[in-house]
């Protein structure tokens, strides 16, 4: 264990000396980078506060800040691991082992620990002056707030939003604009920002949550840069949505490109109508957005198949037949480019004597789609379109299901939906690209 091991273990167990404590801030005076980014983190002490109880907050963050610092082998991560916790905590989630480290990794947490003690040594060494206004609020949900060194506003339309200072939404969502230009940032519900410090720095690091860019052209040799803690985005002038989850960085393309690094260094290109997504173990690759959405009421019946009414049911309607084997919905679509698609289906199967159709694409052949094998429900409830492997489980004898993938051309198609058991429902279905969406009610 080196001298800055037995520094940032007392600290952490509060027995270091004065003189101790003096050799600990003496390396953070010494280590320029570090101290800059460093402050820039002082503002998400506003973020954490809000998040956590002050007697939790200190316990919290030194168990985050070991975990989100294991595995990085080079200093100039430090601060997107860093990020990378913070941003897991305020999601109430934790990800990897509790293992510390050595070295400049230890003084990075130390370091970080003092932000939550007050982060009084790191603003007391910030320049004079005040910083550079970068972005002002022209639309506001009434909730968010805007933190600085000198403390916690309410993030009003009109406010201006300076180098260093954090915006962190609540449930309703807030519209920013880059000053000087005609590039507009829209930040989700329970959003958190922190706007670069640094001269010629424009864009920000998104914590956590979801945001929207609206972006001008930007003149040659200016970098609009948005970062997340696994990814950096790039921006020329485009339309584009950002969305961070835990390990997750999504970044779906409305117009112009954009281009996505990831913290490996792997990068990919994005244009309209496309999306990218960074996470281990998801191909990083440029992949077409599809998405739509359609009732099956307003589709094409076959009798016997006809429209029910339900109060529950989406847009109080749905589709059933009664009679095995015999009615159809036809569902006729439009797709813009290649694809590969699932499709997500809004049924009622109380119980498993009505819960299967035969389903086709494109007069292909039928597969067996049991809405809700083994979840049965008298709730109206979104199944992924499956079909029979021809298994079953030992356990239960229910059958083994896969997801259907139907590998689109760009053009017209034909979906449908062949009632197989009498009584089995249809309400609405979601087409998609995205292998990991998930219908929300």
């Amino acid at each position: 264990m080196n001298e800055y091991d037995v520094l940032v273990s007392g600290y952490l167990e509060n027995s270091l000396s004065e003189d101790e404590k003096e050799r600990l801030n003496e390396a953070l005076r010494g280590s320029g980078r570090l101290g800059d980014d460093l402050t820039e983190l002082a503002c998400v002490e506003g973020l954490l506060r809000a998040e956590f109880a002050p007697a939790r907050l200190e316990e919290e963050l030194i168990a985050r800040v070991r975990i989100c610092l294991e595995g990085h082998e080079r200093q100039e991560n430090v601060v997107d691991g860093v990020m990378a916790g913070i941003a897991g905590m305020l999601r109430g989630r934790a990800a990897g082992r509790r293992r510390w480290k050595h070295g400049w990794k230890a003084l990075a947490a130390a370091a970080v620990v003092m932000i939550a003690a007050g982060a009084a040594f790191l603003r007391a060494h910030r320049s004079a002056g005040a910083e550079p206004v970068l972005a002002s609020i022209v639309g506001a949900g009434g909730d968010a707030v805007i933190t600085t060194s000198a403390g916690a506003a309410e993030g009003r339309p009109g406010k201006d939003i300076r180098a260093g200072d954090t915006v962190k939404t609540g449930a309703g969502g807030v519209e920013l604009k880059l000053a000087g230009e005609e590039t507009y940032f829209l930040l989700g519900a329970d959003t958190g920002m922190v706007f670069p410090r640094g001269a010629g720095k424009k864009g920000g690091r998104l914590l956590t949550g979801t945001m929207e860019v609206k972006a001008a052209p930007q003149p040659a040799g200016t970098r609009l840069v948005v970062k997340t803690p696994n990814a950096e985005v790039e921006v020329v002038g485009t339309e584009f949505r950002i969305e961070v989850r835990s390990g997750s960085t999504r970044v779906d393309v409305t117009a112009g490109r954009v281009r996505m690094s990831r913290d490996d260094g792997a990068s990919v290109e994005i244009g309209p109508g496309m999306y990218a997504t960074a996470r281990r173990g998801v191909a990083f690759e440029e992949t077409p957005i599809v998405f739509m959405e359609a009732e099956a009421e307003d589709a094409a019946l076959e009798s016997p198949m006809a429209v029910r009414s339900d109060g529950n049911a989406s847009g109080g309607s749905y589709a059933s037949s009664g009679t095995g084997d015999a009615g159809r919905v036809v569902f006729t679509f439009e797709t813009g480019t290649k694809a590969r698609c699932r499709v997500w289906c809004r049924t009622l199967a109380p119980d498993s004597g009505a819960d299967s159709f035969h389903v086709s694409m494109n007069g292909g052949p039928e597969a067996i789609f049991d809405l809700a094998e083994g979840k049965w429900s008298g709730e109206w409830q979104w199944s992924l379109l499956s079909e029979r492997t021809g298994e079953r489980e030992a356990a239960t004898y229910y059958n083994v299901l896969r997801p259907v993938d139907y590998m689109l051309r760009a053009g017209r198609h034909e979906l449908v939906f062949r009632c197989r058991e009498a009584g089995s429902t249809l309400d609405k279905i979601i087409i998609t690209s995205d292998p990991e969406y998930v219908p929300g009610e």
